[in-house]
């Protein structure tokens, strides 16, 4: 789901009511077990009742660990290639089946993109098997990952899928 600009995914859906005063509270289940932290609720009035979503515990765990560590959360990845979305024309041109995934304009030299192997004209259909559809699920996707980790991008190099193993860099400043 996506909330005024904000991507949400690997979220878990809830009917339990969050308002402004519980957001940030812990989403318990019947066990009395904390299995995540109430985020965001969607909602026609902007009141308490619509649905529910909350991040899930491990994911809430792995951001805590992260500040307790580092005092803050570190997005500083570099993977070193440009994108476009594929648009009808991109996928006639490409002779791909349809209009979805991103297209690879341009890779830097030296960059952790280069040295994985991604070229220029490869179409990224899923990056570590989540679909990949438009920029938003791209960089959603991202999100969940720091530099260092590795991340398997499976492309489509002239209509023959490869997967290629990627480790995410870091900006340089």
């Amino acid at each position: 789901g996506r909330q005024q600009g904000r991507l949400y995914y690997d979220m878990i859906q809830t009917d339990a009511s969050i308002n402004r005063g519980n957001s940030g509270g812990p989403l318990i289940n019947a066990l009395g077990e904390v299995i995540g932290v109430n985020t965001a609720i969607y909602s026609e009035s902007g009141g308490s009742g619509g649905v529910g979503v909350a991040v899930p515990a491990a994911k809430a765990q792995r951001i805590i660990e992260e500040l307790r560590h580092n005092g803050k959360v570190d997005r500083a990845y570099y993977t070193g290639f440009q994108i476009v979305q594929v648009t009808e024309r991109i996928a006639n041109a490409l002779e791909l089946d349809r209009a979805s995934g991103l297209l690879i304009t341009q890779v830097d030299p030296g960059s952790p993109a280069q040295e994985a192997g991604l070229k220029p004209y490869d179409v990224i259909l899923t990056v570590s098997d989540a679909p990949i559809e438009n920029g938003e699920d791209y960089w959603a996707r991202l999100y969940d990952y720091r530099p260092g980790d590795t991340v398997t991008f499976n492309i489509l190099r002239d209509g023959t899928p490869v997967a290629i193993p990627l480790q995410i860099g870091r900006q340089k400043d």
